[in-house]
């Protein structure tokens, strides 16, 4: 990598390390990793949302993902969760306008799949 590239991308990932979205993201985890396995059942409804709308054996869809929806609503109730799922996105949309940033004028070309 160019020095100039690699110096302003240390800067940036230095930037973001000590930005208020990405405090807000590590204070949430400390938060929930105080109760155990709440972490675990976060992640594991994210691995069935993520089989459930790729099984192209799922017969009811609708009926699948009204239980998803109730069992995210569930885990939402959690301070701690709704806490950590809000900073999780807001550090999720600012490291995508980031990228967006980064890469919007950049000329590169890309095959159309």
């Amino acid at each position: 990598m160019e020095k100039q590239i690699e110096h302003a991308a240390g800067i940036l990932k230095k930037t973001i390390l000590k930005s208020e979205t990405y405090r807000n993201y590590l204070n949430s985890t400390l938060v929930l990793q105080k109760s155990p396995g709440l972490l675990e059942r976060i992640e594991e409804l994210r691995k069935a949302t993520i089989q459930t709308y790729h099984d192209p054996d799922n017969q009811d869809l609708a009926e699948s993902s009204d239980r998803l929806l109730e069992q995210y609503g569930e885990l939402e109730r959690n301070p701690a969760v709704s806490a950590y799922l809000e900073a999780e996105d807001e550090l999720i949309r600012t490291l995508r306008n980031v990228q967006t940033e980064i890469i919007g004028d950049l000329e590169v070309h890309s095959p159309q799949i």
